[in-house]
């Protein structure tokens, strides 16, 4: 007996009002995040993003330079430049945006899902498809709601809140939006093929040329729609192609846009992995420990999707202990991550979604989790990998849900899952909403974290509890016993009120000179330069700034070239007010020269750290000599010529009314 319209349309309706309160849930448990921070490198990020006015020379200057060279991720900076210009330093408004997007996505992670049960059902034979009707690539109710169950999980898992809060991942938030609308595309193209070829075959070259190439400006990670999707033709799709188009097209749609990215990739990393791993040069672990190490990473992963509870997530897993060699422990855990592959394949054709959801995980950490010499865990990283294990879930949910005596309890199971997540959320998103609160929520939960007490440190010293700052000294130092940053805490703490011992100075230059300089080496040595220019740090004299300055600019061992060019300029800046001209030159020349490596804005900056440098000289043509020489390069003249126009001694012998132009030579 068919079923009336009026019957269908309530039917249909029942999804989507289900979608609504999912959604509505989502939009309502993120709210006290909000008025959260900026976190971490948010300021890095969005300080160079800074427009004066909406023009194109400024939004294409701040677009395609800055941290990122070219077209590397410009889209997500044009993102977050726009909001930057409307809202400024208001840090709810970016997390705003970000929680509407991620809410987009949830809504598009609903469509894929729905769109992979019904071919999934379709894949299983034609007994479980109605012969009297055409064959259709819409899903049908049945296939709503389980996906109704992967957004929730996907959309509600506490474990998102590190992406939705954390500002700068807006990056990753973005790449998925449109790495999710190439998957749609696609995969509502492939079924199509059955009764619309031509629709089916320009919807899928929609997603492949159009979206795709937008989440690659987004973040890179997008480049691993490719193998995500040969998953999904291998394990749901089967590589079938339908009567409406023959076989080798599907062929060459599917070898040119998703084996041979694959391989490319690989050619890729073959051809450039010295410079590649490169950065290892400025880590505490080398490439055989970090894949190591990353054998327990996925597996804390995979708990705090499996179990997760809100105190074992954090913002913070910089403590994460390296794995120096193979012992028994990492070896069971690297034989149960092979275990779960092997289930992947033996799952194809019993259940093909299950075997997905595990291998979908995978691939989303393929770039993360291996070879590139990243930081070792960041839980943003799991944003569009969560999908997997969700899909996993309510693919087995939705097998015991078609036995009627299991039916009541896989629907009560499903509904008391999603509650759970949606109120761990809501207690994280409590937490992230209020600095104090985060900050001694990572303190307590993670011990061997040293940002989680740097941060506490920073809170202590704000409210003024100097009961509390002693205490917190030494416990950053010793979770971070073998870098300089920790030491150059305490010596701007004490010296605003005491003069500093001899011995701290003394390992602070010690530790400056022989271990990996990081961003926070050089972010506080440039703190302490302002406290003593300010006359904030009695007890510190400029000179002593100046040679901590040379032991960061000497040290050729550097977390990355950014780092070695913030080091570098700011020695030479130093050098330069105390008149030391000869140091300043030799640190700005080697500046600009990484520099023009990296992208325009550092060039930019870098000469016009030059200008200050020659600002301190006692005439125009010292000045304009000093920058001539150090800005060795046509590129680099053209950035002086416009500093130099609006260059002002600081301390002039004799000043003309106008400085004249480098010429090129």
């Amino acid at each position: 007996m068919s079923k009336s319209p009026s019957h269908r349309r309530i039917s249909g309706l029942s999804p989507a009002l289900a979608l609504l309160v999912i959604l509505g849930a989502g939009w309502l448990i993120y709210q006290p995040s909000l008025s959260g921070p900026f976190l971490l490198d948010d300021g890095p990020n969005l300080r160079p993003l800074a427009i004066e006015t909406l023009t194109w020379d400024e939004l294409r200057f701040s677009i395609l330079s800055g941290r990122f060279q070219g077209l590397s991720r410009s889209l997500s900076r044009l993102s977050l430049t726009l909001t930057r210009f409307v809202a400024g330093d208001d840090a709810s408004r970016f997390k705003r945006e970000n929680l509407l997007l991620h809410l987009a996505n949830g809504l598009l992670v609903c469509w894929l899902a729905a769109l992979l049960f019904r071919a999934a059902r379709r894949g299983r034979g034609a007994a479980l498809i109605d012969a009297s009707r055409e064959p259709r690539a819409s899903p049908d109710t049945a296939d709503w709601w389980p996906a109704l169950l992967v957004c929730a999980l996907w959309l509600l898992h506490p474990l998102q809140v590190s992406t939705v809060a954390y500002v700068v991942q807006r990056m990753v938030i973005l790449s998925a939006f449109f790495s999710l609308l190439t998957a749609l595309c696609y995969i509502q193209g492939r079924l199509l093929l059955a009764t619309r070829p031509g629709a089916g075959l320009g919807l899928m070259l929609l997603g492949l040329l159009l979206f795709w190439p937008l989440g690659l400006l987004c973040k890179e990670n997008a480049a691993l729609m490719a193998p995500a999707l040969l998953a999904v033709e291998w394990l749901v799709l089967r590589f079938r192609a339908p009567a409406g188009l023959s076989r080798r097209s599907l062929r060459v749609v599917i070898g040119l846009f998703l084996v041979l990215p694959c391989m490319l990739a690989l050619l890729y990393i073959g051809v450039r992995q010295e410079s590649l791993l490169m950065g290892y040069a400025g880590r505490d672990f080398d490439l055989s420990e970090r894949l190591l190490t990353q054998v327990h990473v996925l597996w804390l992963y995979i708990r705090l999707i499996l179990l997760p509870i809100p105190g074992q997530m954090s913002l913070y897993h910089d403590g994460f202990p390296v794995q120096h060699g193979l012992d028994s422990a990492t070896l069971l855990l690297a034989l149960g991550l092979l275990a779960l592959l092997l289930a992947a394949l033996a799952l194809r054709r019993r259940a093909p979604l299950v075997g997905l959801g595990i291998l979908w995980f995978f691939i989303w950490h393929a770039m993360e989790s291996t070879l590139l010499p990243l930081e070792l865990a960041f839980e943003h990283r799991n944003y569009l990998a969560l999908l997997g294990p969700a899909l996993a879930l309510a693919a087995v949910l939705a097998r015991l849900q078609a036995h009627a005596p299991l039916r009541r309890v896989a629907a009560a199971g499903a509904g008391a899952l999603a509650l759970l997540l949606a109120l761990n959320t809501a207690s994280r998103a409590y937490t992230w909403g209020d600095t104090d609160r985060l900050a001694a929520n990572a303190y307590r939960h993670h011990p061997d974290s040293p940002r989680a007490a740097e941060l506490m440190l920073r809170r202590a010293v704000l409210s003024g509890r100097s009961d509390a700052v002693a205490t917190l000294v030494a416990d950053l130092q010793q979770r971070a016993p073998d870098v300089a940053w920790p030491l150059l805490m305490e010596l701007r703490i004490r010296c605003a009120a005491e003069q500093p011992p001899e011995d701290l100075l003394a390992r602070i230059r010690a530790r400056l000179e022989s271990s990996i300089i990081r961003p926070a080496d050089v972010e506080h040595l440039r703190a302490l330069r302002a406290s003593v220019s300010e006359g904030r740090c009695q007890g510190i004299s400029e000179q002593c700034v100046l040679d901590l300055a040379a032991a960061v600019g000497g040290n050729p061992r550097v977390h990355d070239r950014t780092t070695r060019i913030g080091a570098l300029n700011l020695h030479a800046r130093v050098a330069a007010e105390l008149g030391d001209f000869n140091a300043a030159g030799s640190a700005l020349r080697e500046s600009v020269q990484l520099a023009t490596r990296k992208s325009p804005a550092w060039t930019k900056a870098t000469v016009a750290i030059a200008a200050e440098a020659a600002s301190h000289m006692r005439s125009y043509d010292e000045a304009i000599d000093f920058i001539k020489e150090v800005t060795r390069g046509e590129e680099q003249r053209l950035y002086a010529n416009d500093i130099v126009l609006g260059l002002t001694l600081k301390n002039p012998q004799q000043q003309t009314e106008s400085a004249a132009p480098i010429e090129n030579e």
